[in-house]
């Protein structure tokens, strides 16, 4: 038979190359990526409001995103979900001369997407619109977030969603997976881990709505404008809806924890007949106080390594070495209003839980004990630096970066030597980074599955899971009162 050698060739720029014989021998040009600069673009209009300004018209489309102080945190006690039902009627449930079919027809007749939503620390709200609308849109938007009606029917709507909400939230062990370990970890008051009831919900009336509505002001809040727009109009526009806002601020700033509560380590056990187990463990970190510290910047390295990605020591020895869990991660959760947390997670057999946990916490006293070897940092910075580029890959989304760093205080520089940060942290710092801030013996593990598979499986491969500290029992919880199950 004649061999026959096919040579393939592609055109690029006018220049005839050769396809390498292997994937892993492409080459390309070292990627060119600078970040625009938000002070341009930034603007101080009345109550000391950010607005970001940027225009985009490769498409007919505005995008604004508002972020004001007023989250959950601000739910009175006995009335937790508040903030999210406020937020959620504040949509839907009209204005103070609309109708909520009112205004939905009009948000339809004119294509606009208008959403609100709350987290721990802040309220948001959303809109997107052709930009041929945009001045009705955002007379819209505005007579929402100023001018709410809170319609009755539409707040026992919302209500009963919530309530069917709730009743799902035993269906999948990650659920209760992060109910519990949140609660051992924050506490239960805290404002990351407060759940509501169903009586809770059925509380919250017309009034209590109105009344936190009123803590919701635009003083210090941030306001971005990205799309097919005339910016020289749009500061003028947006300053004259925030002059007249019917609310002024006395809300209590920052966020903070009320009680300093103090978790216990070991290891916690929830039953449920399922044939995988959800586990998590983890701690309290620190609070992020100076974004610019160079430890934060080992600590991102040291985790890409440790848990970040398919290449890490975690989803390596775990899922590519053992086959235990289809997904294995860990993350730091930063906060700059309270101390944050390291997690590390995944799910595996019931059977072969035991070992997987046993695994991953010999991978953290390893992050602590061994070395990085040079192909590890290497890999894991070039990562980091490669995926950076994607944070800011249209111009809407580095916008809403630079909104959210306003409103926590972020520097500019902080992405601006970001790059340079990480090139710069060396095989020393990784270690560093992970004896002081990844602790195994004061992890909260929580194990959501079937204790007796669980068990017989860790004894019969001699697994003494009392080695991570004392076993406690936790009971499954009543999805509406969260009350513990009578077995």
């Amino acid at each position: 038979m004649k061999k026959i050698t096919v040579t393939l060739l592609f055109l690029t720029g006018g220049i005839v190359m050769a396809i390498p014989p292997h994937p892993q021998k492409l080459e390309f040009p070292e990627l060119q990526f600078s970040l625009p600069n938000p002070d341009d673009i930034t603007y101080t209009i009345d109550k000391n409001v950010s607005l970001l300004i940027a225009e985009d018209h490769s498409l007919p489309l505005v995008h604004l995103s508002l972020i004001f102080r007023g989250g959950s945190y601000l739910d009175p006690e006995g009335k937790t979900g508040l903030a999210t039902l406020t937020a959620k009627v504040m949509r839907t449930g009209g204005t103070k001369k609309l109708t909520p079919e009112e205004f939905d027809e009009k948000a339809d007749f004119l294509a606009a997407n208008i959403s609100t939503s709350v987290d721990s620390s802040s309220f948001r709200a959303y809109l997107n619109c052709l930009s041929s609308v945009f001045d009705e849109c955002l007379e819209l938007f505005f007579k929402m977030l100023k001018e709410p009606r809170f319609d009755k029917e539409r707040l026992k709507i919302e209500k009963t969603k919530m309530i069917e909400e709730l009743k799902q939230r035993n269906d999948h062990p990650q659920s209760i997976l992060w109910r519990e370990w949140n609660w051992l970890v924050y506490g239960k008051s805290h404002p990351e881990a407060r759940q509501t009831t169903k009586a809770e919900i059925e509380s919250i009336t017309q009034n209590d709505l109105f009344e936190f509505w009123k803590k919701i002001t635009p003083e210090n809040g941030v306001i971005a404008v990205v799309g097919d727009i005339d910016a020289s109009k749009i500061k003028e526009k947006i300053a004259k809806m925030i002059s007249d806002w019917p609310n002024s601020g006395n809300v209590k700033w920052p966020p903070e924890e009320k009680t300093k509560h103090l978790s216990k380590p070991g290891i916690y056990v929830i039953e449920k007949e399922i044939p995988q187990t959800a586990v998590a463990a983890g701690h309290r970190t620190f609070k992020m106080e100076n974004w610019l510290d160079k430890s934060n910047f080992a600590i991102t390295v040291m985790n890409e390594i440790l848990g970040g990605g398919f290449n890490s020591r975690l989803f390596t020895r775990i899922r590519s070495d053992e086959g235990l869990a289809y997904a294995v991660r860990s993350i730091f959760r930063h906060s700059v209003y309270w101390p944050g947390t390291f997690i590390a997670f995944f799910q595996s057999k019931n059977e072969t839980a035991a070992y997987a946990t046993k695994l991953l916490i010999e991978e953290l006293e390893k992050m602590r004990t061994d070395n990085v070897t040079s192909k590890e940092l290497k890999a894991a910075k070039q990562g980091i630096i490669d995926r950076f580029p994607q944070r800011f890959e249209t111009l809407k989304a580095a916008i809403w970066v630079f909104a959210e760093d306003k409103f926590i205080g972020r520097p500019f520089s902080f992405w601006k030597n970001y790059r340079n940060y990480i090139e710069e942290v060396t095989a020393d710092a990784v270690k560093k980074a992970a004896n002081d801030f990844i602790h195994p013996e004061k992890s909260v593990i929580v194990m959501v599955g079937k204790w007796s598979e669980i068990d017989k499986w860790a004894k019969d491969k001699n697994i003494d899971l009392r080695q991570f500290g004392p076993i406690t029992h936790l009971p499954l919880r009543d999805p509406l009162t969260l009350e513990p199950v009578k077995q």
